[in-house]
């Protein structure tokens, strides 16, 4: 893996002869347990944000701001996910 930098959250990394660039949209990450699903929660510049999940062949993205929603309501808003992909 090669950095573009210090302080760079760019990273490229070689895949089959290709270079594939990765750019972290989350300035911090954090998982939390939903429903007995873990949740990556993702935190971003500002007030994006976002929580990811994985249940059985699917995966889902939510994105929010964090100036709308605390800690309960992420998990609220990632536990009705869970039980609507259930």
């Amino acid at each position: 893996m090669r950095s573009d930098g210090p302080g760079s959250p760019s990273t490229a990394t070689p895949c089959g002869g290709r270079c594939v660039a990765v750019n972290p949209v989350s300035e911090r990450r954090e998982t939390i347990t939903v429903s007995d699903v873990p949740v990556e929660i993702g935190y971003g510049r500002g007030d994006s944000g976002s929580a990811r999940f994985t249940l059985g062949e699917s995966t889902v993205i939510i994105r929010f701001f964090t100036n709308e929603l605390d800690t309960n309501g992420i998990r609220a808003l990632a536990a009705a996910w869970i039980e609507q992909v259930r």
